[in-house]
């Protein structure tokens, strides 16, 4: 072997050398990506006296993809609209359709809010607001950016439950 075959021999093994670690770091950069936006479904509760509402927050550092949202409540009735369950309400803001929708990181949606800043609700409105939505579940089944993946969150708790509190 003449010292130009082993030069070309050389410069043949470097390139695929280069070649392999190229995608080795290419496939831990998209893994990386993915991991790096991952969403974090939150679902949030208001019970106060002047306001009574429920949202969807995204707590993570990548975009939210709604699937689903099954709203059940402690008879095992379940609808995709939390409206089924609130009953004669006036809505401040509600929303009926949530499948596709997305939410930035830090973001909400808001499912419903009935009352808000100088409003009052009618004490038995409140209470039999309450009373529909005690033992209520929530059930979000969502994606990240990619679809890779989906995740689902789930709050079962007696939120809407009061003790005297006005």
């Amino acid at each position: 072997m003449n010292t130009s075959n082993i030069i070309a021999l050389s410069s043949v093994i470097i390139a695929l050398s280069s070649l392999f670690l190229s995608i080795v770091t290419l496939r831990r950069n998209r893994i990386h990506q993915i991991l790096s936006v991952k969403p974090l479904c939150s679902i949030l509760i208001k019970n106060y006296e002047n306001e009574i509402g429920l949202y969807i927050q995204n707590n993570g550092i990548g975009p939210l993809i709604i699937e689903n949202v099954v709203f059940t409540n402690v008879t095992g009735q379940t609808s995709n609209n939390i409206l089924v369950f609130i009953p004669d309400g006036e809505y401040a803001d509600y929303t009926e359709d949530f499948i596709g929708k997305s939410i930035l990181p830090g973001g909400r949606i808001v499912v419903f809010v009935i009352g808000g800043k100088g409003c009052n609700i009618n004490r038995n409105k409140k209470d039999k607001l309450r009373k529909n939505l005690t033992g209520m579940e929530v059930s979000v089944l969502y994606r990240d950016v990619y679809g890779l993946t989906e995740y689902s969150a789930i709050r079962k708790r007696d939120y809407y439950t009061t003790k005297n509190n006005y």
